[in-house]
């Protein structure tokens, strides 16, 4: 997952950093890891990979990923 493809998925689950770190569970500073996935300077690890898809899933969202990949 791309860092433009992880902000899309965040944004249309209409979460902040803050509120998508607090839905995963990282704790109190774990909107910087979400910062740092986003800005590409750290990958997005799979487990995130897989959460966020999930919540999408749950939310009956979906986004084509595949486009510009």
């Amino acid at each position: 997952m791309t860092p433009q493809q992880f902000r899309a998925a965040r944004n249309a689950l209409g979460l902040s950093q803050h509120a998508m770190a607090q839905a995963m569970f990282m704790g109190v500073n774990g909107w910087q890891s979400i910062l740092r996935w986003e800005k590409g300077t750290s990958k997005v690890p799979g487990p995130a990979e897989y959460a966020i898809r999930r919540m999408m899933d749950d939310a009956g969202i979906t986004l084509d990923f595949n486009k510009g990949e």
